[in-house]
């Protein structure tokens, strides 16, 4: 994940993707339930997440050659 923000839902998505859903939706693609709200908070822990998984796949794909 690039960009991920948190929904309503709780659930964590890649910016541009939850924001095509909510172009023509308002519903929880993971529940299919409402959004109360349609705001996007950034999700920093998945963004390091992310960061750190790429950085260990790399260096575990570095040590395999």
């Amino acid at each position: 994940m690039s960009d991920p923000v948190m929904a309503a839902d709780g659930h964590s998505y890649e910016r541009s993707a939850i924001e095509r859903w909510l172009a023509t939706k308002s519903t929880s693609p993971m529940t299919g339930e409402a959004l109360v709200q349609s705001f996007l908070a950034p999700n920093h822990m998945a963004a390091k997440y992310a960061s750190w998984a790429l950085q260990c796949v790399k260096t575990c794909c570095k040590e395999a050659i």
